[in-house]
């Protein structure tokens, strides 16, 4: 996300790697998560944190590649040379750090199985879709006043929409963790 705001093509490369990283360690810990030698042996609790696991590594997998995307969209930005205006990039720093506060709940949730972590991080998604939808709006008013360009628009509302997607999945893996795969209400 900070690539994209900042536009740092650095930092939007070291994302790339990291993408690769993430992918890498998915299908090990999934390969290894599911090959546990005499797992129907084991209680059900275990077996219930190896599903809540592999559900949570699924959506952090998802949140590396929505990472890549805005990788993307912030090449792109930069290449294009299209410039945001004064409040659409503060509108977007808010998001980051709100997403930012809710990949660390997150992050608290699964290392922790911490319910209040996993609160935080269901509480920040709710936030999230509220602000999306305030975003949107505000940009369409700078868009009909003239203060965006097309071009502007489009990368800041897909900017937006991908934003909404990574607290998406963080809420998803946190309430996995905590409340179990029959319980996981998939947040969209």
């Amino acid at each position: 996300m900070t690539s994209f705001i900042n536009k740092d093509e650095k930092l939007a490369n070291t994302v790339y790697d990291n993408e690769k990283t993430v992918n890498y360690l998915n299908h090990e810990i999934t390969r290894a998560l599911t090959s546990l030698p005499g797992e129907e042996t084991l209680p059900e609790g275990d077996r219930g944190t190896i599903t809540s696991l592999l559900h949570a590594i699924m959506n952090v997998e998802r949140i590396s590649d929505i990472a890549e995307n805005i990788a993307d969209l912030a090449i792109h930005r930069i290449d294009a040379k299209i410039k945001l205006g004064k409040k659409g990039t503060e509108e977007l720093t808010g998001l980051r750090d709100l997403i930012n506060e809710s990949l660390s709940a997150t992050v608290l949730a699964i290392e922790e199985k911490d319910t209040a972590s996993a609160e935080t991080a269901l509480r920040i998604e709710d936030e999230v879709d509220v602000l999306e939808a305030k975003v949107k709006k505000s940009h369409v008013k700078r868009l009909k006043k003239g203060e965006c360009t097309p071009a502007g628009s489009t990368v800041f509302t897909d900017m937006v929409t991908m934003m909404e997607r990574v607290a998406d999945h963080a809420a998803n893996a946190a309430n996995t963790m905590i409340r179990g795969v029959e319980d996981d209400a998939e947040i969209d």
